[in-house]
């Protein structure tokens, strides 16, 4: 009995602090209607994450990644789709237009949530290097586990 009387006066205790609290009043400088925020103007700043696209086995739909960008000291693209847990990282010997074939110092990897992949013949082809933003695409033959070609294609990827 003296322990369902502590629970009780616990409860009770616990219902008056909770209740007793003052909610905030909300600030009347916050807009109420889309109408109060600006619209977008020719000047808006627009950011690309450039577009990185691949398909498999040369079958199904062609998948987009959620991101991509390069590195210019790693000579690296990486790319990324986060809901597939895909990422992409092609690795070559320079920045610049030109057809790149897989090999030990141009590489290829795909790696497919705990599963890595790697190329082991193909090419990349960059056919654009103007801005900072990278253009090209790729053909090449993965090394194992059922997935045998990845080819695709990326626009305007940033230097990052």
């Amino acid at each position: 009995m003296h322990i369902y009387f502590k629970l009780v006066l616990f409860c009770c205790v616990l219902f008056t602090v909770v209740s007793s609290c003052k909610k905030e009043t909300e600030s009347t400088n916050v807009p109420t209607t889309a109408t109060n925020f600006p619209a977008p103007t020719a000047t808006t700043p627009t950011v690309s994450n450039g577009a990185f696209t691949w398909i498999e086995n040369n079958i199904g739909n062609t998948n987009e990644a959620d991101s991509a960008r390069y590195t210019y000291l790693q000579k690296s693209i990486y790319a990324f789709k986060l809901g597939m847990g895909t990422s992409f990282k092609i690795t070559l010997t320079a920045n610049t237009p030109d057809t790149y074939t897989i090999s030990s110092a141009n590489t290829f990897a795909l790696s497919k949530g705990s599963v890595s992949y790697k190329a082991i013949s193909g090419s990349v082809v960059i056919n654009d290097n103007t801005n900072g933003k990278l253009t090209g695409a790729y053909n090449v033959t993965m090394n194992t586990g059922g997935l045998n070609n990845v080819k695709g294609e990326f626009s305007e990827v940033p230097l990052k």
